[in-house]
């Protein structure tokens, strides 16, 4: 053999050993965010934003906080999802938990839903999880978010979301 082919060999060798030339591996990709990326769907809602999280500062619910996710994996599933929160509003009713949909939508707009809502208030930081979803339905045009309805402040405190998360997979 000239050296010729021997470097090629080589070259080729090391690149099938270091995996260099080879696509990208997939693992789990979670993504964390900040409470305070989520939005009020309407400038005229009120939302307090700090360091810690995002919270109502009103004596009046607000439905359809929009929390955003990063939908970088087309063609993968959604493996888990989860909205830390904290609950301050101890009164009985759906306008007095934090409830929180992850909702798939499509280019076509039909749309894929799962909830999970709050049971009583506690001023400790607390944690909706959200089951493995096929993303398929969402097609690879599709996004995927959150949204939030959080109960009004109450003498207590104010109830919020901390943080939320998706992994994909």
């Amino acid at each position: 053999m000239n050296a010729t082919k021997i470097g090629s060999l080589g070259l080729a060798a090391l690149a099938l050993l270091t995996g260099i030339g080879a696509g990208p591996a997939r693992a789990d990709d979670e993504k964390v965010y900040p409470g305070g990326m989520c939005l009020p769907p309407q400038q005229t809602q009120s939302m307090t934003r700090t360091s810690k999280m995002a919270y109502n500062p009103t004596a009046s619910p607000q439905p359809n906080w929009i929390c955003p996710l990063i939908r970088d994996w087309v063609g993968n599933n959604i493996d888990s999802g989860w909205v830390r929160y904290i609950d301050q509003d101890a009164a009985a009713g759906t306008s007095h938990e934090v409830s929180c949909t992850l909702t798939l939508v499509s280019a076509s707009g039909a749309t894929f839903v799962v909830t999970r809502t709050s049971s009583g208030s506690n001023p400790a930081v607390r944690t909706l999880h959200f089951p493995a979803v096929d993303t398929s339905a969402a097609g690879d045009e599709g996004a995927y978010l959150f949204s939030c309805d959080i109960p009004a402040q109450t003498s207590v405190g104010s109830s919020g979301i901390v943080a939320y998360s998706i992994t994909e997979s």
